[in-house]
């Protein structure tokens, strides 16, 4: 019927993978900035830092058929000291969790 409820789009599979394209990078930047700054409130309007020219960002990317389409989740990892790696991490519940539910069963 023509009134009954849209159902939300569910992504048809994630890929993980290193940010190396621009629209990635930018993705990537993007979803920190919503997750932190203005979901969170633990940054005012960036929360870049000098980690960022020394981090390997890698990104959840969800797909429609076979092509990606948007960063839903994003990590960056950086090596402190001799052996240790560090990464934060932000993802997009908004974006991801109706897919990442019906994938799962959660």
């Amino acid at each position: 019927m023509i009134f009954e409820p849209v159902r939300p789009f569910v992504p048809g599979g994630y890929q993980i993978k290193w940010a190396t394209d621009p629209w990635e990078v930018s993705g990537a930047m993007a979803l920190r900035r919503d997750v932190f700054c203005a979901e969170q409130g633990l940054f005012d309007a960036s929360d870049r830092d000098a980690i960022d020219d020394v981090a390997a960002p890698i990104v959840a990317l969800s797909s429609f058929v076979v092509a990606t389409d948007a960063v839903v989740g994003t990590v960056r990892i950086h090596e402190e000291g001799t052996a240790s790696f560090v990464s934060h991490r932000g993802n997009a519940p908004s974006r991801s969790t109706v897919g990442l539910a019906a994938e799962t069963g959660a």
